[in-house]
C-alpha cells in the first residue's frame, strides 16, 4: 500500500513555507493572513467573503454566470474566479442567442475592495479550474468544453497563450486520426473535457483531470529566466483504467462477478501531495458490462454498477501500474475502493470529541492499533501525557460530549484501568503507554458498544487532569474489519481531496453521500501505511432520512462541492480546520480535524453564504435529490445518485447492458422540452417520473412525494445546454452557415438557391412552422402530443399521449437496432424466431452488428403503473400497456449533440462525422446505417440534397450540427 510522503510540518498559520508546495484547483480560497475565506457560489453567480474567526458573512460579490473555482495571489491583493458560462444565462441556448454572448470569463476581484475590477475574455469555453504558479507571475485556466488550458499574465490580467488538446473525434487535427485521439477505444477523445488540475511545487508540470475519460494529462510548462510561462507541451498521458471491458462495441465480455470494477468516470479533480510526488484522483467506476440476466443471488442492490474509487498516481514517474504487468517496479500506484463483499458495518474504533490541553500545550491522544473484535485483545495507546505520571483508562456505555474533565461523569457500569505513562519522567507530551483491553469480554460490557477515554495527572491541565479524546468501539455483527487498502464504508461520488501541509493527512470529500473520509500516515511509525480511519458524519447503514435544507447543525450540508484545510498553528499535533462549501444548502461547514486520532469536531452551525437565492426552493430541492446519494428513495447503502451517471446533467459516455438491449446514458440539458421524453423508449414524461429506476439494481425505494417529483422536474429545467466550442461565442462560421441552409432547406447564405436539403429538419427541427404560433422545438420532434389545445403540454393526459401511435413522431427506425429480430426467418412472417434479421430494411446491406452484443434489442413495452407516474387503466382493473418496438427509439435532440458522443443507443458510432458519413468510420464498421436517413452519400438523403460535390456538402452539414 502506498505511503504518503513525510515532510516537516509547517507550524505557522499560512506563513510562507520553507519550500514551494503543489497548488490545486479549489472553490474556496483564504487570504494570506488567514483572516478571510472566499467561497464560490456556483448557482448564485457570486463569491462570498467570510470572516474566519467570527464565522460571519462579510460580503457577497457578484461575478459571472456559473462560477466554478477561485485562486488568490500570494500577496492577497487579487482573486481570480472562473465563470463557466461567462455572461450566458442558464436558460439561453443557440435558439435565442442575442449576439452578445461570451462563452466563458475570468473575474478579477480586488480582495481589499471586495469588488470585480476586470473581466478577462478568451479563456476557453466553459472555463473551470484555475491555479496560480508558485512564482505568482502567471495563472492557468482549464477550458472544459474547448479542451484547452489558457495561461494568464497576473500582472497585466491578460491572456498570454493557450495549449489546445486534441478533442473532436469527428475532426482530428492535421496529422492525427481518430485512433490517435482515442487510444483506449472507448470512442471518447482521451484528452477532452479538462477540469481540475494541480501544479507541481516548481511550477514546471501541470496535472490535469479529463472528466469523462480515464486519463490524466501532464503538461510541461516552459518558463523564461524570470519564471514567466512562455509555452506548454504534452509530457505524458496517464491511463488509469484497469477494467477489461472497454464498452459494448469494443469488448463485450459478459461480466458475472459482482465486485467493484468498471471504467473510471467523472474525474472532477486531481490533487498532488505538497511535495508533488503522488497525485490522487477521486472518481467513480462504471461497470457497464454486468450481465443483467445473470442471477447475482444474495447480492441485491449492487448500486446500479457505479462504485466509488480513489486512484493514486506516481507523479514522479507519471505512471499508473496498479494491477498492470508490473513492468515498472518503482511505480507507486494504487487504488482504494469499497468492495461489495465487505461489511457495511465494519468492526472498528471510531474517534470522537476533543481533548483538553495539558502542560506544554500537549494533548493526550487515545488510539487503537487494532479493531475491537469480540474475544480478542486490542491494544490501546495513550500518547502525549507527562512521562512517568499515572492515569486511568475509563470504559463505559454512554457517549458524552467531550472533553469530560471528571472521570466520575461516566454512566455506570464503568471499568477503570490504571496505567503509568512511559517516556522521560516529567517531560510534557512525551509519555505513552500501550494498554491491552479485552473489549467485549467483560461481563458488564459484553455485547455493548463501548466508550473509552483516558485521563492522566497533569498539574498544568484543568482539574489537574489531561483528558483524551474519546473512542467508540463499534462491534460489527461478525467482527468484519475493513482492509487497509479499502474505504471503510460505501460512499457516493468521491469528488475532492485535500492534503495537510505535511502531506501525511488527507480528507476525501464525497459529493453525493455528503460526507468525508480521513486518511493519515502516522509520523512516528515509518513502517506504517496510510490508515483510513472512518467516515464523517458518523453513520449507521442504512442511514435515517436526512434532515432538510434548513437544518444548519448537520456536519456536512447538501451537495458539498469544495473544501479547504488550514492547519492550526497553536497545536503541536497535526490538527487542521476544515471548511466545506455546500452548494445546495448554500452554506459553509466549519470543522476541526485531529489527524492523529482522526476525530472531528464541529465549530458551530454552518455559515449561510447567499443573501438572494437565484433558485426557487423547489429547484433547490430537486438539485438536492438529483445529487444526493444518501436518500433512501434513490439508493441502497449510499450507493449512487442521479449524478453517478448524469453528472451535472451531462451524459457519461457509457453504454449500459440491459436485458432489452444496450442503452447509453442520455443528456439532461435544458429540461424536458430540450431533451424530449425521458429514456430511449420515451417511457417517462419528465425527470420527476424516474423514481422507479432507483429500485431493483440501485436498491432504493424509488418513491417520491408529489413535491419531490415536481422538484426534480423544476431542477431539470435549470440544467443548461452546453456552450459550444465549435463556434466563436455562438457565431457560426461561413461553412456552418451554409450547412444550416442544407440542414433546413433554406437560402440564408445565398448559396443554396434551389433549397437543397438533407431532410435533417424532418426529425430534428428548430421550429414547428405548422403550429400557431410557431413552436420552438429545440431540434427534436420528441414533444408531448397536444390532445387538448386548452391545456399546456405538461397537463396533457399521459395515459393517452404515451401510446405509440400518438407519440410516433418521437420514434424512428433508422436501422440502428442491435441484432433486431422482427420476422420469422424461415417463413418471412412478422413473428420473431430468435434469429436476428440479416437485412431488416431490404437494402442489400447486412444489418448485423460488427460486434457481439450481450443482449440484442427486444420489444420493450411497459405498464404505466408505478407510484411516481399517473396510473393508467383500461376499464376498472386492466392496466394499460404501452408498446415499444425493438427497432424504434426516441429521437434525441441535436442541441448540444457535439458533447454527447459516442452516438446512438449502443455507441456504435464514434462521432458526428460518422453519423452523416458512416463510411468514414473504419471500426466498428457501420454498413447497416448506409442508405438510410443519416448517410449523406446514400440514395435516400440524395433524393433532396442532389449533391454536385457530396464531400463539400458533408463538411458543411457537419460544421453546422457540430455547432448546435
Amino acid at each position: 500500500m502506498l505511503q504518503f510522503p513525510r515532510l516537516v510540518v509547517v507550524s505557522a498559520l499560512l506563513a510562507a513555507p520553507a519550500a514551494a508546495q503543489s497548488v490545486t484547483t479549489n472553490g474556496i480560497a483564504v487570504t494570506p493572513d488567514g483572516s478571510t475565506l472566499l467561497v464560490v457560489n456556483q448557482d448564485n453567480d457570486s463569491v462570498s467573503f467570510v470572516d474566519r474567526m467570527s464565522g460571519t458573512l462579510l460580503a457577497e460579490v457578484p461575478v459571472g454566470v456559473k462560477p466554478r473555482h477561485i485562486a488568490i495571489t500570494a500577496d492577497g491583493a487579487k482573486a481570480y474566479v472562473t465563470n463557466s458560462r461567462g455572461n450566458v444565462p442558464l436558460d439561453r441556448t443557440f435558439l435565442n442567442f442575442t449576439g452578445f454572448e461570451v462563452f466563458g470569463t475570468v473575474s478579477v476581484i480586488d480582495v481589499a475592495g471586495q469588488a470585480v475590477t476586470k473581466t478577462i475574455l478568451e479563456v476557453g469555453v466553459e472555463p473551470h479550474g484555475v491555479v496560480i504558479a508558485p512564482s505568482g507571475q502567471w495563472a492557468a485556466v482549464t477550458g472544459f468544453r474547448s479542451a484547452d488550458v489558457t495561461f494568464l499574465d497576473t500582472a497585466a490580467d491578460a491572456v498570454m497563450f493557450a495549449y489546445q488538446y486534441p478533442r473532436n473525434m469527428g475532426n482530428p487535427p492535421a496529422g492525427m486520426t481518430s485512433a490517435d485521439l482515442d487510444a483506449d477505444g472507448d470512442r471518447i477523445a482521451d484528452l477532452e473535457y479538462p477540469r481540475g488540475m494541480s501544479l507541481t511545487p516548481d511550477g514546471q508540470k501541470l496535472f490535469v483531470a479529463h472528466t469523462k475519460s480515464p486519463w490524466i494529462s501532464v503538461l510541461d510548462i516552459a518558463t523564461d529566466a524570470t519564471g514567466m510561462a512562455v509555452g506548454a507541451s504534452l509530457s505524458s498521458k496517464i491511463h488509469i483504467d484497469v477494467y477489461d471491458n472497454e464498452d459494448t462495441a469494443g469488448n463485450p465480455i459478459r461480466v458475472q462477478t459482482v465486485r467493484s470494477q468498471g471504467d473510471p468516470r467523472w474525474l472532477e479533480d486531481v490533487t498532488l501531495d505538497p511535495s508533488g510526488t503522488i497525485a490522487l484522483v477521486p472518481h467513480v467506476l462504471h461497470n457497464a458490462q454486468f450481465d443483467t440476466t445473470f442471477d447475482f443471488g444474495s447480492t441485491p442492490a449492487f448500486a446500479n454498477r457505479v462504485y466509488p474509487a480513489l486512484t493514486f498516481i506516481d507523479a514522479m514517474n507519471e505512471s499508473f501500474e496498479w494491477r498492470n504487468d508490473g513492468s515498472d517496479p518503482s511505480d507507486e500506484s494504487s487504488r482504494l475502493q469499497h468492495e461489495l463483499s465487505q461489511s457495511n458495518n465494519p468492526t472498528s474504533f471510531v474517534a470522537f470529541g476533543t481533548a483538553n490541553r495539558g502542560s506544554g500545550n500537549y494533548r493526550v491522544s487515545l488510539m487503537a492499533d487494532s479493531a475491537p473484535v469480540q474475544g480478542t485483545t486490542p491494544v490501546l495507546q495513550v500518547r502525549g501525557a507527562v512521562g512517568g505520571t499515572i492515569g486511568i483508562l475509563a470504559l463505559g456505555t454512554t457517549e458524552l460530549d467531550l472533553p469530560v474533565l471528571d472521570a466520575h461523569l461516566y454512566t455506570l457500569p464503568v471499568v477503570v484501568v490504571p496505567f503509568v505513562c512511559g517516556g522521560a519522567a516529567g517531560a510534557a507530551g512525551a509519555g505513552s503507554v500501550d494498554i491491552p483491553i479485552p473489549v467485549g469480554t467483560a461481563a458488564a460490557l459484553a455485547g455493548s458498544e463501548v466508550i473509552l477515554q483516558a485521563a492522566a495527572l497533569d498539574a498544568g491541565a484543568p482539574y489537574g487532569l489531561a483528558v483524551s479524546n474519546g473512542l467508540k468501539a463499534v462491534l460489527g455483527p461478525d467482527g468484519t474489519q475493513t482492509p487497509d487498502d479499502a474505504f471503510p464504508y460505501r460512499i457516493a461520488q468521491p469528488s475532492r481531496i485535500a492534503f495537510t501541509t505535511s502531506g501525511n493527512g488527507a480528507v476525501l470529500l464525497n459529493r453525493a453521500s455528503e460526507d468525508f473520509v480521513i486518511h493519515y500516515n502516522d509520523l512516528s511509525d515509518p513502517s506504517k501505511d496510510v490508515e483510513h480511519y472512518g467516515m464523517w458524519p458518523r453513520r449507521d447503514i442504512p442511514r435515517p432520512e436526512i434532515a432538510g435544507l434548513d437544518d444548519p447543525s448537520r456536519m456536512v450540508g447538501d451537495t458539498p462541492v469544495a473544501m479547504l484545510l488550514i492547519e492550526d498553528p497553536d497545536t503541536p499535533e497535526e490538527d487542521a480546520f476544515l471548511y466545506i462549501a455546500n452548494e445546495v444548502s448554500r452554506d459553509l461547514s466549519r470543522l476541526k480535524v485531529d489527524f492523529e486520532t482522526c476525530s472531528v469536531t464541529s465549530l458551530g452551525d454552518r455559515i449561510p453564504l447567499v443573501t438572494n437565492d437565484h433558485f426557487t426552493d423547489s429547484q433547490r430541492r430537486g438539485k438536492e435529490i438529483f445529487t444526493d446519494g444518501s436518500r433512501s428513495q434513490t439508493t441502497g447503502n449510499f450507493n449512487n445518485s442521479c449524478e453517478g451517471c448524469h453528472f451535472e446533467g451531462n451524459d457519461d459516455g457509457t453504454v449500459w447492458d440491459r436485458p432489452a438491449g444496450p442503452r447509453s446514458t442520455n443528456q439532461l440539458h435544458g429540461g424536458a422540452f430540450a431533451t424530449g421524453y425521458m429514456l430511449w423508449k420515451s417511457g417517462r414524461l419528465n425527470l420527476g417520473e424516474t423514481g422507479p429506476m432507483f429500485g431493483g439494481e440501485n436498491g432504493g425505494t424509488g418513491v417520491f412525494t408529489d413535491d419531490e417529483q415536481d422538484a426534480l422536474t423544476a431542477y431539470h429545467e435549470m440544467v443548461p445546454v452546453p456552450l459550444n466550442p465549435n463556434t466563436h461565442n455562438g457565431h457560426l462560421s461561413a461553412l456552418a452557415a451554409l450547412g444550416r441552409d442544407l440542414y433546413h432547406g433554406r437560402n440564408d447564405t445565398g448559396l443554396n438557391p434551389t433549397l437543397r436539403h438533407a431532410a435533417c429538419n424532418e426529425c430534428h427541427p428548430d421550429i414547428d412552422i405548422d403550429a400557431v404560433p410557431p413552436l420552438e422545438l429545440m431540434y427534436t420532434k420528441d414533444l408531448i402530443a397536444i390532445m387538448d389545445p386548452a391545456l399546456p403540454p405538461t397537463e396533457q393526459d399521459p395515459c393517452v399521449v404515451l401510446a405509440e401511435n400518438l407519440i410516433g413522431n418521437a420514434f424512428k427506425d433508422v436501422n440502428s437496432g442491435v441484432n433486431v429480430d422482427l420476422v420469422n426467418n424461415a417463413t418471412g412472417d412478422p413473428i420473431p424466431d430468435g434469429i436476428p434479421d440479416v437485412d431488416r430494411n431490404l437494402d442489400g446491406i447486412p444489418d448485423l452488428e460488427s460486434y457481439d452484443p450481450l443482449h440484442a434489442d427486444l420489444d420493450d413495452g411497459f405498464f404505466r403503473d408505478d407510484i411516481n407516474s399517473d396510473l393508467c387503466f383500461i376499464g376498472e382493473t386492466n392496466q394499460k400497456f404501452f408498446t415499444r418496438g425493438a427497432a424504434k427509439f426516441g429521437i434525441p435532440t441535436k442541441l448540444g449533440a457535439f458533447s454527447t458522443g459516442p452516438y446512438f443507443h449502443d455507441h456504435a458510432v464514434q462521432s458526428l462525422r460518422s453519423t452523416v458519413d458512416p463510411g468514414s468510420q473504419v471500426w466498428p464498421t457501420l454498413g447497416k446505417l448506409r442508405n438510410t436517413e443519416h448517410d449523406v452519400r446514400g440514395t435516400l438523403v440524395q433524393l433532396d440534397l442532389v449533391s454536385s460535390d457530396v464531400d463539400a456538402d458533408i463538411e458543411a452539414i457537419l460544421a453546422f450540427i457540430q455547432s448546435l
